[in-house]
């Protein structure tokens, strides 16, 4: 699942390191985050900080895909109850 979290985080100008010390996690967090499945604590937090929409965080492709497994199907419904 791609996110936007680095492009909105561009956008608000500030470097990982920013973005993490203001969140409370650490650099490495934020680049795991950008990189890979974007946690949805992270995403609510960071929207909130950011005051920007957390489905513009998680990308819109969370909500076009299909779920094939089991896992899958499991991970849509906690992103969705989370939220």
């Amino acid at each position: 699942m791609a996110n936007n979290l680095a492009k909105i985080r561009g956008k608000h100008q500030l470097t990982q390191t920013d973005l993490a010390n203001a969140l409370g996690v650490t650099k490495q967090g934020i680049c795991f985050n950008e990189t890979g499945k974007l946690s949805i604590g992270l995403a609510k937090k960071a929207a909130e900080y950011l005051n920007e929409d957390v489905f513009e965080l998680l990308g819109t492709d969370v909500f076009v895909i299909v779920p094939e497994t089991e896992a899958q199907k499991e991970y849509l419904i906690n992103l969705i109850k989370n939220l």
